[in-house]
């Protein structure tokens, strides 16, 4: 599955996927922001999660807001449950990347950039100790 959205990520970016066909990509793509398999004691899926972000991103970058103003209606709920929720750092980041490159790019968020700063600061390590003193709140 990760390789399958890897390739959409690249056809997306390169503006090689037509816009036509973003409308059924989409669903794809939410499936795939929030793809995890129980493995025994752990759970498998943190890559496929990583690179649906990636294709979110790359949405961001190749396409014309006109164009992408549905598809991220339906996006960007998904996007701030992964940049918020999810038990995996990597994750987290590339959702909230892909969220913020939209934000700046496409500009069809209301209050996106006020999201964005609200999602950026929700990182649970960011509060953690670092080199043994707790950092100071603002």
């Amino acid at each position: 599955m990760a390789w399958g959205c890897l390739a959409l990520a690249e056809l997306a970016r390169r503006g090689l996927l037509l816009p036509s066909s973003l409308p059924k990509v989409v669903h794809v793509v939410i499936k795939t922001l929030h793809y995890d398999v129980r493995r025994g004691p752990h759970s498998v899926g943190s890559h496929v999660r990583d690179v649906a972000a990636y294709v979110c991103w790359a949405f961001g970058r190749a396409y014309h807001h006109t164009d992408m103003r549905n598809v991220l209606e339906q996006l960007a709920p998904h996007l701030l449950s992964v940049a918020c929720y999810d038990r995996e750092v990597n994750c987290r980041r590339a959702a909230a990347a892909a969220f913020q490159e939209n934000v700046g790019r496409q500009g069809n968020y209301p209050h996106g950039i006020d999201i964005v700063n609200v999602a950026d600061h929700s990182y649970p390590e960011r509060n953690t100790k670092r080199n043994g003193k707790r950092k100071r709140e603002r």
